[in-house]
Order: C-alpha cells, then structure tokens, then sequence
C-alpha cells in the first residue's frame, strides 16, 4: 500500500534559489519570487522520518492540497517531479511540480531526509574489504524477536564466516559473497548479501605494515587514500605489549612483545579492515 504524504517537514537543505521549510503542519517553498504553501486536510501526518531508503519516491503519494501562490489562493496539483527517484540516506534535494488550473508548472525543490525501514533487518555493511588474518562482525541492523538467522560464504577458502554470529575472518587473496539467510516466525525468508574481498593490493592502505619498536617509544600510523567523510578506528591485539590510541593510531610500546594493530576505515555501509604487525623489543 502507498503511503500518503500529507506534509514535507523541515529544514533540509538551503540553496541560493530556492529554499524550502516547514513544520508539522505546513510546507512552504520559494522558487525566485513564486511562493508555494499547501496545507493537508489528512489528519494522519507523517514526519520526514517516514522516508525510507532505497524506496522510490512513487511509493509516496503527495496529498492534493489548498494552495496558496503569492498572495493569490488557486488549486493545483502537486506530484513529484521524478517519481523514480531513489531515496538514500540523509539529506537530499528533491523536485516536486505544482501545476497550476491553467496548466502551467512551476517546480519547488524541497529537503527529505532517508532512513532505513525499522521493521526490515539491514546489513550495517555490505561492502568489505580485509587485510589476510583480519576479522569483522557483520552486525544486522533492526532484528526481528524469533527470527533465525544463518550465515554462510561462498568462498571459505578467501573468507570464513562463523555461521551463529557473522563473524568473517579473511583467509586469502580473492573475493566471497556472505549471505545471511532470516527466516521469520511466520516463515518468511529473505537472503542479506555483503560482498567480500582481500586484496592483494588495496588501494586504501596503513602507512606501515610491519614496525619494529623499542620498548616505551612512540610512533604514529595513519591511512593512505582515506575516503573523505570516512571514520577510522584503531585497536591492538595486546594492550600488555603496545597501547594504540583508538581514534588517532598512535602507538605506545610498553614491553617486548609482537602485538597487531588493526584499522578499521568505514563510510557508510563499506568497511576496510588493515593491520600492522608490531614487534617491540
């Protein structure tokens, strides 16, 4: 069933031309010097929250509202410009068209912002990258209460996953697909899919592979190619050997001792796992 869009909530996005604002109970938009107000008579509402990603926007259906055009009221239509669009996730610049009862059209960007679907289990990643001897928990996102959940990959021999708790642990060079298959409690059963790689070179890489440290020394590692708007978070195999600063990567020897430090670099739902191996004598 469609959704019924009675509003478009909130400031989302502001540009030089046109600007578009709101609250619970009103829209308005400006388009140069036009000015659009529409008010719903559907008492249900729904907030900008109701925006769900990878849906398209036809699966919305804006509400055939009064509207204001200046300080002139006239009725018109009002549909989104490209019903096909894709919505993703956060904030995004969308047309919506008002045809006026002469037929002209005049088209208003307004704000939305995407979120996932509570009630559909996601994948927190579903591209992933890894060093060889690295792991990663694949975590699901919105589990449903008496679901089950299996996991399996079609490569083992590159990516090996723990098949109660999504755990994959990079074995070789190559690629695998993991999937999780949910059955619900009524029976229903959809397949999750993250793809897999380790490469034998990767293009986003630490600036030290392998370090030879003297006990109480300092050194800092960062990562090459980092994607912009990406977050990195550092940890070590054994804090009695080094002491890795999780959010910078500097690193702190405290006794002899191998030790690994681990990267993991993630921007939206992609994640890259990187090591170094530390050896503190």
């Amino acid at each position: 069933m469609k959704k019924i869009i009675s509003l478009i909530i909130c400031v989302l996005l502001i540009f030089s031309t046109k600007v578009a604002y709101g609250n619970t109970n009103e829209m308005i938009a400006y388009n140069g010097d036009y000015k659009l107000n529409f008010k719903s008579f559907n008492s249900d509402s729904l907030t900008f929250n109701d925006f769900y990603i990878d849906q398209s926007l036809s699966y919305y259906t804006l509400c055939q509202n009064l509207v204001y055009m200046g300080h002139k009221k006239s009725l018109g239509n009002l549909e989104w410009t490209n019903p096909n669009y894709i919505i993703k996730e956060g904030n995004q610049a969308i047309n919506v068209t008002f045809t006026k009862a002469d037929g002209r059209n005049i088209i208003f960007t307004v704000g939305i912002y995407g979120i996932y679907n509570p009630s559909i289990t996601i994948l927190q990643t579903t591209s992933l990258t890894m060093d060889i001897g690295t792991t990663y928990n694949l975590n699901l996102d919105y589990k449903l209460y008496g679901s089950k959940y299996i996991w399996e990959s079609s490569n083992p021999n590159v990516a090996m996953i723990n098949q109660s708790n999504g755990m994959v642990t990079a074995i070789d060079y190559g690629k695998s697909d993991i999937t999780c298959e949910i059955t619900s409690v009524d029976g229903d059963v959809s397949i999750l899919t993250a793809k897999v790689e380790i490469p034998k070179v990767n293009q986003i890489s630490l600036s030290d592979n392998q370090l030879l440290l003297s006990t109480d020394s300092r050194f800092s590692l960062w990562v090459n190619n980092s994607p912009m708007f990406s977050k990195n978070k550092w940890s070590c195999s054994n804090e009695g050997i080094i002491k890795v600063f999780s959010d910078t990567g500097k690193i702190i020897s405290i006794k002899s001792g191998k030790a690994t430090v681990f990267c993991t670099v993630t921007k939206g739902r992609t994640a890259t796992i990187l090591k170094c191996d530390v050896t503190v004598e």
